[in-house]
């Protein structure tokens, strides 16, 4: 994928073509490198609460906007199954969706075998995430950026209320 840059100096258009590789070494923004020490269970319990702060961060959203604007779907701390006998839908602790009627839904998932995080936002598409040790935080494996900072600048965008993290 190009960006192109553009550039006015007075009434003269510059531009330049720049790979997104190109462009963070020239902007010196890190990437995250991943904890190949983290064990499977430490995942696990990380990534889990990572949904669980998601959660508890914009629960009332629904609330605000009104539930056929802001609709989320998780299931916390266990996998189920449908109630219903004749339903075989599996109900995973391991995906949250947030849907805001406004611009579609959110996606995230949790990657026990890459120990990754999954995000499909409906602005700014997929995106993979690693826990970054130094910084305690959940970073883009492309280029360094904060899952909860996307999240809450696009939630931000399209919907009332606070989302509280």
């Amino acid at each position: 994928m190009s960006h192109q840059i553009i550039l006015w100096v007075g009434s003269i258009k510059l531009g330049k073509k720049f790979t997104r590789g190109e462009y963070l070494m020239d902007h010196k923004v890190s990437r995250p490198i991943k904890d190949e020490k983290m064990t499977n269970e430490e995942f696990k319990k990380m990534s889990r609460a990572l949904l669980d702060h998601i959660y508890e961060g914009i629960k009332n959203l629904p609330e605000v906007n009104g539930s056929e604007n802001v609709s989320i779907e998780y299931y916390r701390n266990n996998t189920k199954t449908d109630k219903n006998e004749d339903s075989h839908v599996v109900k995973d602790e391991k995906i949250m969706n947030i849907n805001v009627t406004e611009i579609g839904s959110y996606q995230i998932i949790i990657n026990d075998t890459k120990k990754e995080i999954h995000m499909f936002s409906p602005i700014s598409f997929t995106h993979h995430y690693i826990w970054d040790e130094s910084l305690e935080q959940w970073r883009s494996k492309l280029d360094g950026h904060y899952l909860l900072e996307l999240l809450a600048r696009e939630l931000n965008d399209h919907c009332q209320g606070f989302i509280n993290w």
